[in-house]
């Protein structure tokens, strides 16, 4: 049998899946997108957002032909995603009628967020990490699965209690795979246990209630140590998972996931989300200790003095990863799902008619869900709260408005949640970022994109201000861009388009806009990707405006760092400057007036001026004679004019 995987390798399992099936005997590839932060193999990574608009649409096509060509008996798709790219015009799931038209069988694997319903899942588990994560609440879950339930072989997803979120439409049941070989068991379990939290989405995994309990804990005079792992390879993840004695996943989960199943084999102490009626549905009880936000500090606290029982539960944990969630056995059951599979839509059945059911039950059940989309204010420290019931959930007001945080040392302030980081933007107040406008001297005369906009605190200042531009922030984060959508329908502004897109694969023509601000982004990622997406959307005689850390940023976080003795802190920061001064071309890395200027010769840009900042307060312009931050004014040069640095 000869089966694609694409396009995304979500939690590795499109890379285990296809390995265990070449181990099998049959011929297996696993086509996707750049892993980034978690270094995830694949047999051929797309690229698809290199060169114009046209030039890439062309490229989709030609991929798709390729595939098709290809002869693929299988394609297992992840993520609720096909060959085609939702973007550029193209409609979503047009390859799904050639696929099967030429008789191929196609499966969409769902695994999580894609097709988790948040009224639903709040409906069953009131501690639902739907509740503080509300990121995909304008994404039509049920008309995604109506669409693809029409062309699909099959649906698979990870057990039984995935039924929930599907309705009627059927389910292949294929639980998460992890590469035993590849997990070499940790040490014995401490006295004094080493605690550890990987999130890759804090709001999802519960990082805010985790730390608090562990504040409170450390508070008790209770012996451990807790670790945070953020912004690591999977390889580098699992390594320090290893020599940790307890790993903490995601509190509002139903069942474990892939990073508790790894931390299981490996015999670590696993707490998270655990349904009681779905612990048991591999046929055996999950070794994970049940916890939620209400829970986890009783349950930390009996773990953390009986080391007996901590070695107990270790020792459970390879066996049951052995039994039910080796990659090789996965493998094997997924062929006889291609071979055999459950159908999305049962005999007598409209996919139409399932989704209409599934429907009404959600609408049944979002109230309640909705809800809770007010905390209750005694929940929220007085320094955290937003404002009062009944108000917008992030005001942004015209002046500023008190906001201790930003009076907290650096080593407290570090490793905030996103609704803290959104409420810091906004508190800072609108005629802030007008002032800052004026202070650049950006005057806007034609469309302006806001690229990495966050909550969308300078694009809707701009657009304000400016009712008769069209105003894009563009962002890739679920909740950010959820955030901007939310005030942009609070404020009314029709001229303000929230877009959510990645930095190096912009899904805008060449040269649309007049002015393109990217403002504390392109150190987080490849510059060398992102940057000349940048210039390719911004139009001849526009401005490319950006904000970047200097030497000082860096230096200066890692100085509270050792004040504050923070370890991580100091780690995270002494990685952007080893980077830099190593030339990587990559992502996390600072800049320095010749590389600006490196930059402009390198694209033909003219190099306005580069000028120090502190970009938000309390932060200053320099740090022991060091730069902190740089706004960088580019201008893209008109047909036949000069280019070079002025600056």
């Amino acid at each position: 049998m000869k089966i694609l995987h694409a396009p995304v390798n979500i939690a590795n399992q499109g890379w285990l899946l296809s390995r265990g099936q070449r181990a099998l005997g049959h011929e297996a590839d696993l086509h996707a997108v750049d892993t980034q932060t978690f270094g995830f193999p694949a047999d051929l990574t797309l690229n698809l957002q290199e060169g114009t608009r046209p030039e890439r649409v062309s490229k989709i096509f030609r991929y798709v032909a390729e595939c098709v060509g290809a002869d693929y008996d299988v394609y297992h798709f992840y993520y609720h995603a096909s060959l085609m790219p939702r973007s550029y015009g193209i409609a979503p799931y047009a390859d799904l009628p050639i696929l099967r038209g030429m008789g191929r069988r196609v499966f969409f694997h769902l695994v999580g967020c894609d097709f988790r319903i948040p009224a639903l899942s709040y409906a069953r588990n009131p501690h639902s990490m739907c509740v503080p994560c509300r990121a995909c609440l304008d994404r039509d879950k049920v008309g995604m699965l109506e669409t693809i339930a029409s062309h699909a072989s099959g649906l698979i997803a990870g057990g039984e209690h995935s039924r929930l979120f599907v309705g009627d439409f059927g389910l292949n049941m294929l639980p998460v795979a992890v590469d035993l070989s590849a997990l070499e068991p940790g040490e014995p379990q401490r006295e004094s246990p080493l605690i550890v939290h990987a999130p890759t989405n804090r709001a999802v995994k519960g990082t805010d209630s985790i730390l608090e309990a562990v504040k409170r804990l450390k508070a008790e005079g209770m012996r451990f140590d807790f670790e945070l792992i953020e912004g690591v390879s999977h390889d580098v993840a699992v390594h320090r998972v290893r020599r940790a004695d307890i790993l903490i996943d995601q509190l509002g989960s139903d069942f474990h996931a892939t990073a508790a199943v790894e931390a299981m084999a490996m015999g670590r102490v696993v707490v998270g989300g655990m349904l009681e009626e779905a612990a048991a549905q591999y046929g055996e009880r999950s070794p994970v200790v049940p916890a939620n936000r209400d829970t986890l500090v009783d349950v930390l606290r009996g773990l953390i003095g009986d080391v007996e029982r901590r070695a107990r539960i270790a020792e459970a944990g390879p066996a049951y990863a052995a039994a039910h969630h080796d990659h090789l056995k996965i493998a094997e059951r997924s062929i006889a799902i291609y071979n055999r599979p459950v159908p999305p839509v049962g005999k007598g059945e409209t996919a139409s008619a399932i989704a209409s059911r599934l429907r009404q039950r959600v609408r049944a059940a979002t109230p309640a869900y909705a809800a809770t989309a007010t905390p209750d204010a005694a929940d929220i420290p007085p320094a955290d709260r937003a404002a009062p019931a009944g108000e917008p959930r992030f005001p942004f007001p015209v002046e500023p408005l008190p906001n201790p945080r930003l009076a907290l040392p650096l080593h407290h302030r570090f490793g905030q949640g996103l609704e803290e980081y959104v409420d810091d933007k906004y508190r800072l107040g609108r005629a802030f970022f007008r002032n800052r406008l004026d202070e650049l001297g950006l005057t806007i005369d034609g469309p302006v994109l806001d690229m990495g906009s966050g909550p969308g605190h300078w694009a809707i200042t701009i657009a304000e201000a400016n009712p008769d531009v069209r105003v894009v922030a563009c962002d890739r984060n679920d909740f950010l861009h959820a955030c901007c959508v939310e005030k942009r329908d609070e404020m009314a502004l029709d001229n303000l388009e929230p877009v959510q897109a990645d930095i190096r694969e912009l899904p805008f023509d060449d040269g649309e806009f007049a002015t393109v601000l990217c403002i504390g982004v392109l150190q987080l990622v490849n510059v060398s990707k992102a940057f000349p997406e940048l210039v390719r959307v911004t139009r001849p005689g526009g401005r490319i405006l950006i904000n970047v850390p200097g030497p000082g940023f860096y230096v200066r976080n890692m100085t509270g760092a050792l004040v504050g003795r923070r370890l991580d802190i100091f780690k995270q920061n002494l990685k952007f400057v080893r980077n830099t001064l190593k030339k990587t071309d990559g992502a996390f890395t600072y800049f320095t007036p010749r590389r600006l200027r490196s930059l402009a010769d390198e694209h033909g840009l003219r190099l306005e001026w580069v000028r120090p900042t502190g970009l938000y307060p309390p932060q200053k312009p320099r740090f022991m004679g060091l730069t902190v931050n740089m706004d960088v004014l580019f201008t893209v040069p008109d047909a036949g004019a000069g280019t070079g640095a002025s600056a």
